[in-house]
Order: C-alpha cells, then structure tokens, then sequence
C-alpha cells in the first residue's frame, strides 16, 4: 500500500552527506536561482515597457512586447502555483493583445487557455 511507496522513495532517495544527494542539493539550488534571476530579468523588462507606454499616454512604446512580459509572469506565478497573480498578469496580457492584435489572432486564445487552468486550479 502506500507504505510500500514511501518505503520504496526512502530507497532511491540518496544517502545523507552523498555526493549524490550534495549534487542534488545544489541542482535544486542552481534552480532556484535561475527562477529568481528569470523573475528579476523580466520584472525590469515589464518596468521598462510600463514606463515607456506611460511616456507615450499609450499611443506608442511596445504593447506586444508588454504582453508577452504578463503572458511570462503569468507562466512564473502558474509554475510556483501562485494561480490568483497568474489570471492578474494573464489579464493585463489579454487586454494589451485584444487592444493591438486581430481578434482571431492566436496569441488571444492562448492566454485564454492559460487562465482557464489557472481558474481550474484556485478552484481546487
């Protein structure tokens, strides 16, 4: 039962103070850092895009690019199960697509895609 499979994870998990199990911790580690610089790069992309189209009173900078910033994040706070920021940033993505892009473009029904899961998690 499920004794068994704790029994049988408790096996294949490596030893204590083995250098498999050091090597482990440091790809978890090595990770976290790569998801904490991903976050940090694309925070200052969002504030550089935020600020731009601000400058311009919305009739210029780069609103796709801006999209495809909250389309990440939401991407981010979906993979660290963070559903309720996920449909925020996915909203302000489907806002910028439906304002600057064909109402049939593809990129509309992806991040509708993405915030119907998220909906379907927080639900749970």
């Amino acid at each position: 039962g499920d004794d068994d499979d704790a029994d049988d994870a408790a096996a294949d998990a490596p030893p204590e103070g083995s250098e498999e199990g050091k090597e482990e911790d440091g790809e978890q580690e090595g990770a976290q850092d790569d998801m904490e610089l991903a976050w940090e790069m694309i925070e200052m992309a969002r504030l550089f895009y935020e600020d731009e189209l601000e400058e311009s009173n919305g009739e210029g900078g780069h609103p796709i690019e801006l999209a495809n910033v909250y389309e990440v994040l939401g991407d981010i706070n979906t993979e660290t199960s963070n559903f309720k920021a996920s449909l925020e940033e996915y909203s302000k993505c489907l806002a910028l697509l439906e304002a600057h892009v064909d109402e049939d473009d593809r990129r509309i029904a992806g991040v509708l895609c993405s915030m119907s899961v998220c909906q379907q998690f927080e639900q749970d």
